[in-house]
């Protein structure tokens, strides 16, 4: 939950870390088995430039907040 302090906050942290971060960004998606039944992970690849854009999209929600009347509630990317 984002109000009007924490959504700078989250600005700073969240798009500085993925600004930082390699041009291509894997992350580990579902578990799954195999006809074998071998489990596996899918391999879920992002454009950091995409998730620095949803930020930035993120926060300019946030910043809608300013006026103290409203929250946002964010569950996940």
């Amino acid at each position: 939950m984002f109000d009007h302090e924490s959504a700078s906050i989250a600005k700073r942290i969240f798009r500085n870390l993925f600004q930082n971060a390699p041009e291509h960004v894997e992350r580990t998606g579902e578990y799954w088995n195999d006809d074998n039944g071998d489990g596996h992970f899918d391999t879920i690849t992002c454009c950091r430039d995409e998730i620095v854009q949803l930020f930035d999209k993120l926060v300019s929600f946030s910043e809608k907040l300013a006026d103290k009347t409203h929250y946002l509630y964010h569950c996940g990317i």
